[in-house]
C-alpha cells in the first residue's frame, strides 16, 4: 500500500505540473514527440494457482492479485511505433499456516507499442497494441523467522524463488488531454514462470514450478516531451 500512495502521489503532481506546462488542447496532426515518459497503476490477477501451495494441507491459501505498479520510457521507432524500456513493480503473497510468504516481483521489459489507427486532426483517442519481453526478478520476504530448531515440525520455513523470462502483451487506449499529457488505460497478460524449492520443519523440501502469471489491468498518464524545432 505504501508503494501504491507514493505512485498515486506522483501521478497527482505530475498531473498538474503538465496542465501548467501546456495548454494546447490535442498534439498537432502528425506531431510525434521526442520521448514519453509513462507511470501506471494497477493490479494483476493470476489465471491459475502458483502451485506452491503444499496439497492437502489444511490452513494454507494464497492471494489471487496484487498492486502492480509500471514507469517507463517510449522513443519513436519509425513513422507510427514506440520503442521503450520498463520497471515493473508486483507483489503477491502465500499463505501456509502461521507462515506469510510475501513474493515481490521486478520485471525489467524492452517494450515495442504500435497504434491501431492513425489519428487524424484533432483525434483524442488512439488505441494501441503492445508486446513486451524482458525478465522477471523474484524475491521473497518470510513473517515468521525460526531460530535454533524451535519450529512444530511441519512447519513451513522458507521459500525461495527463481528468476526467469518474462513477457507481456495487450492492448490499451490513450486519452489526449494536452499535447504534453495523456491519460492511458491498458489490459494486459503477462508471463512469469520460476522454479521453487519450499522448505519445511522435519519434512522433505517441496520443489516444482510456481506459475505467477495472469491478466494486468493499469491506468495512468503519458507525459510527452517535444523533440528540438526547425526555425
Amino acid at each position: 500500500m505504501a508503494v501504491a500512495g507514493v505512485v498515486a502521489l506522483a501521478l497527482g503532481g505530475l498531473v498538474h505540473a503538465a496542465r501548467a506546462a501546456d495548454e494546447a488542447p490535442v498534439p498537432a496532426a502528425g506531431a510525434r514527440p521526442a520521448a514519453i515518459c509513462r507511470i501506471q497503476i494497477g493490479g494483476h490477477i493470476r489465471a491459475v494457482e502458483t502451485g506452491i501451495l503444499p496439497p492437502g494441507h489444511s490452513d494454507a491459501s494464497e492471494a489471487s492479485g496484487g498492486v502492480l505498479t509500471v514507469f517507463g520510457f517510449q522513443f519513436p521507432a519509425g513513422s507510427r511505433a514506440w520503442w521503450g524500456l520498463d520497471v515493473e513493480l508486483e507483489g503477491n503473497r502465500a499463505d501456509i499456516g502461521e507462515q506469510t510468504f510475501g513474493i515481490a516481483t521486478v520485471r525489467t521489459l524492452g517494450t515495442f507499442e504500435l497504434p491501431l489507427v492513425t489519428p487524424g486532426p484533432g483525434a483524442r483517442a488512439v488505441p494501441y497494441g503492445y508486446v513486451d519481453a524482458g525478465w522477471n526478478f523474484n524475491r521473497v520476504g518470510t513473517k515468521v523467522t525460526y531460530v535454533y530448531g524451535g519450529a512444530p515440525t511441519g512447519t513451513a520455513l522458507g521459500l525461495e524463488l527463481d528468476d526467469g523470462p518474462a513477457v507481456r502483451a495487450g492492448f490499451g487506449l490513450d486519452y489526449a488531454h494536452s499535447a504534453r499529457l495523456a491519460f492511458t488505460l491498458d489490459v494486459g497478460w503477462k508471463w512469469n514462470r520460476a522454479e521453487y524449492v519450499l522448505t519445511f520443519s522435519g519434512e522433505p523440501d517441496r520443489t516444482g514450478s510456481a506459475d505467477l502469471g495472469g491478466v494486468s489491468l493499469l491506468g495512468g498518464i503519458k507525459l510527452m516531451f517535444p523533440g528540438p524545432t526547425n526555425s
